[in-house]
């Protein structure tokens, strides 16, 4: 039997606030006081749009975070001038020189980063991140691994001085759940040591998208907290 087309739904819409996202993005830095902002656009923003959510919130962020390079350079070509970090990295060496070109900070997550860096003929030092495997076990080095790659992005020429830390708690928006607190403590033992200007870096689930994280683990909000796109 066919339906009858007079009684069919149209389809979903969606209807995108601005002014909901400047509010909520204020909301969590009054959440995350002292600390700097990036805010995370991957995806498409989301689905929220890339270039128009950057835009909107760039007066409001430290920084942006993407997952690939032709997001970050999307970026670079709107305008869009503060840091940007791209949080999985690169993939192929011939990726560095556009990263420098255009001052970009790669998250460096395995020896096979390290080795293209190392191999790599740049023009100046490219931004790094070194991502700690604290326990969500996605992408990192473990903990037992980080001295190894810490010492060997030193000694790269191809690495800019300062390098910062980053990790993902798989749980951080259930209350109750202890392996955020043991991610916590490993992630602080792992950088224990480290110069502040290293820009030690927490990064929760969903980068700090819910509320909750906000409340219930404030005290791991070193130097910068990681929203999402906050609607």
């Amino acid at each position: 039997m066919m339906s009858d087309l007079s009684t069919m739904t149209n389809a979903a819409r969606a209807f995108i606030d601005p002014e909901a996202m400047v509010h909520n993005i204020q909301v969590m830095r009054r959440k995350a006081p002292g600390s700097k902002v990036m805010t995370v656009v991957k995806s498409d923003g989301y689905g929220h749009g890339l270039t128009s959510v950057a835009t909107t919130l760039a007066p409001y962020s430290d920084a942006f975070g993407v997952a690939r390079i032709e997001e970050a350079l999307t970026l670079r070509q709107a305008g869009i001038t503060l840091p940007i970090v791209l949080l999985e990295g690169f993939y192929e060496a011939d990726e560095l020189p556009l990263l420098v070109e255009h001052q970009l900070t790669a998250t460096v997550h395995c020896d096979e980063q390290v080795a293209m860096l190392t191999q790599a003929t740049l023009s100046s030092p490219l931004s790094v991140w070194l991502k700690v495997d604290s326990g969500m076990h996605r992408l990192g080095f473990e903990p037992d691994q980080v001295p190894g790659a810490l010492f060997a992005l030193h000694a790269c020429d191809n690495v800019a001085p300062e390098i910062g830390y980053l990790s993902h708690f798989g749980c951080a928006d259930e209350m109750d759940n202890p392996i955020t607190q043991a991610q916590i403590d490993t992630f602080s033992r792992v950088t224990e040591g480290c110069p502040v200007n290293a820009h030690w870096l927490h990064l929760p689930a969903r980068y700090f998208g819910r509320k909750v994280i906000l409340i219930g683990c404030a005290q791991v909000f070193a130097c910068m907290a990681f929203p999402l796109v906050l609607n």
